[in-house]
């Protein structure tokens, strides 16, 4: 009982350190989401990695443009573009993964549309999406939205906001596609016409 009682104790104090930290615009996250790095000098700072950025910007501009999230997987990879599993593993990092070991990752739809809709991009820092069910279980589960902990301009931005807004109600109303400011959606009907069907 005391044993129990005390590892309560330490799972909640943990648990409130790490909100102050997340409620403090830190990032607290074991690897940094494909586009950015952890700084030299601010283990807590995300910055911006060059050459994983720059294909983040792609990936949006090829969505501006009209291109289905499968179309976009192929491109990168007939591009020779390494998946951003495969990226951490040539940067080195020791990732924890349920897939087959020894087969290299491609690029995927999922992956995609993973990249599209993930706000840091903005520069908006968001983290706590998931929580443990409790200290005794090493499992978690995803918190409603309202409940993340975001915080704006957190970190240099990739993607603008506008941008950002403009491809989520793309891919929100793809089926019933309007002309929307920058955003061509005579590619996206034509798109669903074609073999490059909207995901």
């Amino acid at each position: 009982f005391v044993n129990d009682s005390y590892s309560r104790d330490i799972s909640g104090k943990v648990r409130s350190h790490q909100k102050v930290k997340r409620e403090n615009g830190d990032f607290i996250g074991a690897f940094a989401v494909y586009g950015y790095k952890k700084s030299a000098d601010n283990r807590n700072l995300l910055v911006p990695d060059d050459y994983a950025a720059d294909i983040v910007r792609k990936i949006f501009a090829w969505k501006m443009e009209g291109y289905s999230n499968l179309c976009i997987a192929r491109k990168l990879d007939d591009a020779g573009i390494l998946s951003p599993m495969e990226y951490k593993k040539m940067q080195g990092e020791k990732l924890c993964t349920g897939f087959v070991t020894g087969v290299k990752s491609k690029w995927s739809a999922v992956a995609v549309k993973r990249i599209l809709t993930n706000e840091n991009y903005t520069g908006t820092l968001v983290q706590g999406r998931e929580e443990k069910v409790n200290y005794k279980v090493n499992k978690s589960v995803m918190k409603p939205e309202d409940e993340w902990i975001k915080v704006n301009d957190a970190h240099e931005a990739i993607i603008s906001k506008e941008d950002f807004e403009k491809i989520q109600n793309a891919l929100s109303l793809f089926e019933l596609p309007t002309q929307m400011d920058g955003f061509n959606a005579e590619k996206v009907l034509s798109a669903t016409k074609s073999d490059k069907k909207m995901v």
